[in-house]
């Protein structure tokens, strides 16, 4: 007899990878689970500035539990978000696409016409964030306008790609991307602190768009990833450690709700990697 799972398959992480790969199973019939780090954020529990430090930045051993986890490394920084959301509760914004440069890169410019390959695929990406063209200019807008004629690039000024909902400014509305399915939004109030985490329901996160985890499986937040191993063949065990009281990770019949819970899922590991019992520490 063959054992029950909780999940077909299991997506550590909610942002911008984490949430689309786990809205595209859902939708093909599978049951998936989500595991964030981080907690969920309600419009309101955003830090109001970037001093509130217990909201915006994540060192859980500081007591610091905020959007934003950042790691050093030896030559280079690394921001990454903790959240439900991920990295789209406080990324800038913007949302751009690959200069012609890229597609034309000697490394793969032989293998395919990629402008062309990729411009379906940032069309669905597009219509799923709600990207549009930011119209306004603010004084640093017309500083960076005025230094690009300076030095003699003028003509590469452009309005910036964002994914926010200009509405009325303030102004509570039915969702206006996926025919009402969505929750309410609220116009940009024009604030500028998209990096810390809006408040006002104006930002297109993925806890807003279509792609949200609460919108197509489960999903729990406050869940720090610690251990993945195989438990027979052909399936995982996932050890994950709750990171709030207020927030544990999802429970099995089988276990009790302990500091570290063990949770089965059903996902295939390819034949060589049957003994691989690799560690995933603070994964996320």
């Amino acid at each position: 007899m063959g054992r029950e799972f909780d999940y077909d398959w299991l997506v550590i992480g909610s942002g911008f990878g984490g949430s689309v790969s786990a809205l595209r199973l859902a939708e093909k019939g599978y049951r998936v689970g989500v595991l964030e780090c981080g907690r969920r954020y309600r419009d309101q529990d955003f830090a109001k500035s970037a001093w509130n430090l217990r909201r915006y930045f994540w060192m859980p051993r500081l007591g610091l539990r905020g959007i934003f986890r950042v790691t050093a490394f030896k030559d280079v920084l690394i921001v990454s978000g903790s959240g439900v959301g991920g990295g789209s509760l406080g990324y800038a914004n913007t949302l751009y696409r690959a200069r012609p440069a890229f597609f034309t890169d000697p490394q793969w410019e032989d293998l395919a016409d990629w402008e062309r390959e990729l411009e379906p695929h940032y069309d669905a990406a597009e219509r799923m964030l709600g990207v549009t063209t930011y119209e306004d200019e603010g004084p640093a807008d017309q500083l960076l306008r005025e230094y690009g004629e300076e030095i003699g690039v003028g003509e590469t000024f452009q309005p910036t790609r964002v994914g926010t909902f200009f509405g009325e400014p303030g102004r509570e509305v039915d969702d206006p991307y996926f025919g009402g399915e969505g929750p309410q939004r609220s116009g940009c109030v024009h604030c500028g602190s998209c990096m810390i985490g809006c408040r006002y329901g104006a930002k297109n996160t993925l806890v807003k768009k279509r792609s949200a985890p609460t919108s197509c499986s489960p999903s729990a937040g406050s869940a720090d990833p610690s251990r993945v191993c195989p438990i027979a063949s052909g399936t995982w065990s996932e050890r994950t450690r709750s990171r709030s009281r207020r927030s544990p990770p999802p429970t099995t019949a089988a276990t009790s709700p302990s500091r570290s819970q063990s949770h089965r899922v059903s996902i295939p590991i390819p034949t060589p990697m049957s003994r691989w019992s690799p560690m995933v520490e603070a994964a996320i």
